[in-house]
């Protein structure tokens, strides 16, 4: 999405770099990272 087209759910989910990635509002992950990285926060979020 792009944040200032939707300032209330950049506020909410405090984007202040991109890419950020909120996973099921639980968790988040900001800037470029490895995809194993990526990978290992999605499956501690969702465990």
């Amino acid at each position: 999405m792009e944040a200032s087209e939707f300032p209330e759910l950049s506020e909410r989910f405090d984007v202040y770099g991109v890419p950020k990635t909120v996973i099921n509002d639980v968790g988040s992950m900001e800037g470029a990272i490895p995809e194993n990285t990526f990978m290992e926060k999605i499956l501690q979020t969702i465990n």
